[in-house]
């Protein structure tokens, strides 16, 4: 059966949330690393299966992707509407491609190697490389709706996050909060098929 959460509260950032990621949920849920911390918000979180690189997972959060944010396939985020900051970007990783050409690449493999970077070279200076989406955002799951005073300690606490980040030698990192979501999904029934007797 596939699991979900019906409600998910979003906390969007300028920053790749996955460097923060589950210390910006325990933050904002009042939880230790071991998941204890006995709160209203703690009854209603849910814990849905996660897919990762490593293994599969259950957690109560994930990094999100942020709407109008995009990043350059190396990290390089950049807004939608922002030409400077795509133009950034684009550059950027031409960069990328033209030093990956250099890789150290069985000689066999070597003209496809360098043949595959000048795609996607070729892809970015003509427009029609691929887009990434940006995750610059944390989803806390819910397994019904938070309460309006619920979410309004939820967004303090985001807030005050941002303060504790700073003073834990994160001066370098600049995070902002730059807004906040409420989603909910629906998914509905449909039947495949059915067979009477």
């Amino acid at each position: 059966m596939f699991e979900y959460a019906p409600w998910v509260f979003v906390i969007d950032t300028n920053s790749y949330s996955g460097n923060f990621e589950t210390d910006l949920f325990l933050f904002c849920t009042e939880q230790d690393e071991d998941m204890s911390g006995g709160n209203d918000l703690v009854d209603n979180l849910m814990r849905v299966s996660l897919c990762t690189d490593d293994y599969p997972t259950q957690e109560s959060y994930s990094i999100w992707t942020t709407p109008g944010y995009f990043n350059n396939g190396f990290g390089m985020e950049y807004r939608e509407d922002n030409e400077e900051e795509k133009t950034k970007a684009m550059n950027h990783a031409i960069e990328q491609f033209e030093n990956m050409k250099t890789d150290n690449v069985h000689p066999d493999y070597r003209d496809a190697h360098i043949s595959h970077c000048q795609t996607f070279i070729d892809a970015i200076r003509n427009g029609s490389s691929p887009l990434f989406f940006a995750a610059q955002s944390v989803g806390i799951f819910f397994s019904v709706k938070p309460l309006p005073e619920q979410i309004t300690l939820l967004k303090e606490r985001a807030l005050k996050f941002v303060e504790s980040w700073k003073q834990n030698g994160n001066e370098n990192k600049p995070l902002v909060i730059t807004g906040f979501r409420l989603l909910h999904f629906n998914l509905v029934e449909e039947k495949e098929w059915e067979e009477k007797r």
